[in-house]
């Protein structure tokens, strides 16, 4: 069998799945395929942590070890971790300031450059990548309404 820490950390994830699922079935309105309501894709996110977790029990029963890289073992991971987190919460304030395609590749330039540690060519080209495809996207396709930010408006 496996260490307990590993069962934990699969159990909660296994767990928040289920909770997901449990409650976008009794508070909001699932709809179906042609019709989706509020509350359908919380609960296929739900499934999809479900089946995730289930998965990595399996292996992780079957190998005796976790598979994969572990995210705490590693010097250094512990501070990435909390330098995204905080840049995410940056981006969501930064937002309606800079715009939704401005703060995108703000963050997106950060993330390839300060944390995968790309070169700052492949980083910018990332970046901008990423950004472009967000706006098409979001603001194109799905005209999905964001902060315009003090340069477009």
């Amino acid at each position: 069998m496996f260490p307990k820490s590993l069962l934990a950390g699969t159990l909660f994830w296994l767990l928040c799945g289920i909770g997901i699922m449990t409650g976008s079935l009794s508070t909001l309105a699932v709809g179906s395929l042609r019709n989706p309501g509020p509350g359908f894709l919380p609960f296929l996110m739900g499934c999809l942590l479900t089946l995730l977790s289930t998965i990595q029990a399996l292996k992780d029963a079957r190998n005796g070890k976790r598979s994969g890289i572990s995210l705490w073992l590693e010097k250094g991971q512990f501070w990435k971790l909390l330098c995204t987190i905080a840049v995410m919460v940056l981006y969501t304030r930064a937002m309606p300031f800079f715009g939704f395609t401005l703060a995108t590749a703000i963050l997106m330039l950060f993330l390839f450059k300060a944390i995968a540690g790309l070169a700052w060519k492949g980083a910018i080209a990332g970046a901008a990548i990423v950004a472009f495809s967000a706006y098409l996207i979001f603001e194109i396709l799905l005209k999905v309404q964001f902060p315009e930010g003090f340069w477009q408006g």
